[in-house]
Parts: structure tokens; C-alpha cells; sequence
């Protein structure tokens, strides 16, 4: 009897005391029993880049970064030219050395006009990006939550292309979630401005 104390004490056997065993079995048991009860977790899947791409706000919104980065490149061509031009005249045999000198100051002032501009209109452009990207996610959390309470949905998962397989089709929620956010985008309730 004495050994048995021992044993379950933790002994001087150093082998895992058995009453730790017992414990840990009798601690697990009603878990392994919700287990087998428990009703499995819904899972569902969403690409969010297919609803911006499919819905008429992403859409509005790929148009509005559209004609925004074909006034950049107008913007730029125009400027370009200007070097161009400049460039041309700096050539002519006709120009005293001091006037090319100042043709030539003239390019290089335009040429670092024109890369800090450039560099505010890509910052322009991605913050305009990422303002348009989070307001469309913001605006679309609702929709996805509610059908994801219709469905009885306990997880999303978000589609990250290469990195997510999805091998049910009916797992993915998107075109549900595309027609909702139009009908909704088409009520007038979006909070576009």
C-alpha cells in the first residue's frame, strides 16, 4: 500500500506520477464527450478582391483610380515634352555658351520637378487606393456578417490566391455577398457622397 501512495505522489520512480494520469483523464473526459456532441463549425470563404472587381462600388471605385492614373500619365507626357523641347533647344548651334548653360539649368530644375512629382502623385494614387479599399471593406463588413448569421457561418476565411484551396464551391459566399452589396450600393445607402 505503501508503494501505491508513493506511486501516486510521484515516488522516487521518475516516471509521470499515475494519479497525474488519472487526473488528466478524468479532466478530459467531459471534453472528449462535448466533442462527439457538438455540432461541426461552419466554414465559408470569401474573396475580396472578386467582390471589389464584381461590384458596382468597386467598380466606381477602379474607375475613380482609372482616370486618376490617366491624369497622372497625362500630367507627366506634358511635362516630359517640356524637357524635350528644352532638350532640343539646348542643342542649336545658334546659342551662346551662356544661354545653353541656362537651358541647361532649366532641364535639370525640370527633370527633379518632374520626379517630385511623380513621387506625389504615386503617393496621391496609393493613398487614394487604400482610402477607397477601406471604406469598400468597412461598408461590406455588414453585408458578409449577415449572411454569415443567415447561414449560421462560424468562420470566413478571407481568399488569398496560392495560399487558399477551396475544394466546395458552395463554400464561397462571394457572389452572395456581391448581389447583397449592390442592392444595397443601389439603394442608396452605401454612404457614397
Amino acid at each position: 500500500m505503501n508503494r501505491l501512495v508513493r506511486r501516486l505522489r510521484g515516488g522516487s520512480s521518475g516516471a509521470v506520477p499515475v494519479g497525474f494520469l488519472l487526473v488528466g483523464l478524468l479532466l478530459a473526459a467531459p471534453s472528449a464527450f462535448a466533442a462527439q456532441n457538438a455540432e461541426p463549425t461552419r466554414v465559408a470563404v470569401i474573396d475580396i478582391d472578386r467582390v471589389a472587381q464584381e461590384s458596382s462600388r468597386g467598380q466606381a471605385m477602379f474607375t475613380e483610380l482609372q482616370t486618376m492614373q490617366e491624369e497622372i500619365l497625362r500630367g507627366r507626357q506634358q511635362r516630359e515634352q517640356e524637357i524635350r523641347d528644352l532638350t532640343n533647344r539646348a542643342q542649336s548651334q545658334l546659342l551662346s555658351a551662356e544661354a545653353r548653360a541656362d537651358l541647361t539649368r532649366d532641364i535639370e530644375r525640370k527633370n527633379t520637378d518632374l520626379q517630385r512629382w511623380l513621387e506625389d502623385q504615386q503617393r496621391a494614387f496609393n493613398e487614394q487606393q487604400t482610402t477607397g479599399f477601406t471604406a469598400l471593406e468597412a461598408d461590406l463588413g455588414p453585408v458578409v456578417e449577415e449572411v454569415a448569421r443567415e447561414r449560421n457561418i462560424q468562420l470566413i476565411l478571407r481568399v488569398t490566391p496560392g495560399l487558399t484551396f477551396i475544394m466546395d464551391p458552395a463554400l464561397d459566399i462571394s457572389a452572395e455577398v456581391i448581389t447583397r452589396f449592390n442592392a444595397l450600393s443601389d439603394g442608396g445607402e452605401d454612404g457614397q457622397e
